[in-house]
């Protein structure tokens, strides 16, 4: 399982700290890759653990290709093939 972090409205460097800190202290639930996500307003920190996609492509959080949506997720989707064939024709 994956660990998760955030803070929104953020004003501060101890708080970009913080986040780090959160991630090392949850890098056991995710020890795959460890990433962190700042923009004005919102910092996503995230721990990852490969199951299915082993490559780097999987690290999180998200950028969608126009950089306006950021994810970071952690659950399964059983029918992800179904979902990537639908969506092939978007990206």
């Amino acid at each position: 399982m994956c660990a998760i972090n955030g803070v929104y409205q953020y004003n501060s460097k101890d708080t970009l700290d913080k986040i780090h800190q959160m991630n090392k202290v949850t890098q056991l639930r995710g020890p795959d890759n460890s990433s962190v996500y700042i923009d004005n307003e919102v910092i996503f920190g995230h721990n990852r653990l490969s199951i299915i996609d082993l490559s780097n492509r999987a690290n999180q959080p998200f950028i969608s290709n126009d950089e306006t949506v950021v994810i970071t997720y952690n659950g399964e989707l059983y029918n992800y093939i179904d979902i990537k064939t639908k969506l092939s024709g978007f990206y």
